[in-house]
């Protein structure tokens, strides 16, 4: 299998993780209703379990990207 077959699997490979991880990154954010008192944004986002949530998110949106980037690049790449 010549070499630059092999690397488009890759780039191919890098848009799929990124699809799935950005479905991931829906399912995490948690993101707290505008509408609300803003004492009750505090008490939401003092709760560790929710920093941990977002945080967590934050990093599965990151590698996303990074995923996203290395798909561009492969498309960048073909004739």
């Amino acid at each position: 299998m010549p070499e630059s077959l092999r690397l488009h699997r890759w780039g191919a490979a890098g848009g799929i993780a990124f699809a799935v991880l950005v479905v991931v990154w829906f399912f995490l954010a948690h993101v707290a209703d505008a509408v609300d008192a803003p004492g009750h944004l505090l008490d939401v986002y003092d709760d560790p379990g929710v920093r941990a949530q977002a945080f967590a998110g934050t990093l599965v949106l990151a590698l996303a990207a990074v995923c996203f980037i290395g798909f561009l690049a492969d498309l960048v790449g073909v004739p």
